[in-house]
Order: structure tokens, then sequence, then C-alpha cells
């Protein structure tokens, strides 16, 4: 018995034509998956990236807070409030940087210690002190009230006596 060859627009071809085709189309879905996977590589490691970045900023921050928070003593009692405020934001800043996955969870371990840094500027002109170097200035809140992540959080209520008022 005799194959019969396949007609491709009306030409007959050898088989061999057809198998060669066929391991070229192998190879290239080979290479393109290969492809595939090192896009996929290098997509996780620039989030890996974007990660380590966003937790090392947020870290910079609760750091240089608790610096704040460590060395300050109130002097009043609207310092020493603005203190103790600046204090939680502290702790909460340091749980959040502990437990963040993601650049979102990092971010809002940033901007925990962020508004503990308006406390204490806060503190810091309760006690008549320099409030110290401007806070960079974020879309989302613009001080420590405001909206924060979706979530109403009530201004900090601060008040600042006059020094004039005090007794020596």
């Amino acid at each position: 018995m005799v194959r019969e060859r396949p007609l491709v627009a009306g030409v007959a071809l050898p088989w061999s034509v057809f198998v060669n085709i066929l391991i070229v189309l192998i190879v290239l879905s080979g290479v393109a998956f290969l492809c595939g996977l090192l896009y996929l590589r290098f997509q996780d490691i620039a989030r890996k990236r974007e990660l380590d970045d966003a937790l090392s900023d947020a870290r910079r921050w609760v750091e240089r807070l608790a610096g704040q928070v460590a060395h300050l003593l109130g002097t009043n009692a609207p310092a020493k409030q603005a203190l103790a405020a600046a204090s939680e934001r502290f702790t909460l800043a340091c749980s959040r940087l502990d437990l963040a996955k993601t650049v979102e969870q990092a971010g809002l371990a940033k901007q925990t210690a962020l508004e503990g840094f308006h406390h204490i500027r806060a503190a810091r002109v309760a006690m008549g002190l320099n409030p110290g170097p401007p806070l960079p200035e974020e879309a989302e809140r613009s001080r420590a009230g405001g909206e924060v992540a979706g979530r109403a959080v009530p201004p900090a209520q601060v008040p600042i006596q006059s020094l004039q008022n005090e007794s020596p």
C-alpha cells in the first residue's frame, strides 16, 4: 500500500516537510514559554525591589519618629498629650511595618509615622521649641487629621498655652 502525499494548494508535499514544520512549531512554543517564564520572573524581581524600597522608606520614618519620641519630654500638659499621641502613632507604625507584605501596607506604616511627626511638631510648638523642618506632604493627607487610607481620622486637638500666662 502506497501512502498518498497530502496536498497543499494543489501541490503534493513529502512527509518530511510536515515533520520539519511540526518540529519548528514545537521549538517556537518552547521558546515562547521560556520567554514568558523570564518575563514573570523579572516582574517578580521588580515587585520585590519596589517592596524593599517602600519598606526601607517607611523604616526610615519610623526610626526618626522613635528618636523624637524617646528624647522629648513634655514640659506642660498639651505637650505631654501630643507626645502621648506621637508615641501611639509610633507603636502603630512599628506594628504596621512588621506586618507589611505589600507596597500599600508599607505606605500606611510611613503615613502613620508621619502622623506621629505632626504630633511631635505640635508638642515642640507647645513647649516653645522650634517645630523642626517641614514634613513631606502627601496626596492622601496634608496633616495628622483628615482622611487616611479611606478612614476618617480626627485632627489632633492640642491646645497651645500662652507662655506669658505661665508663672516662673
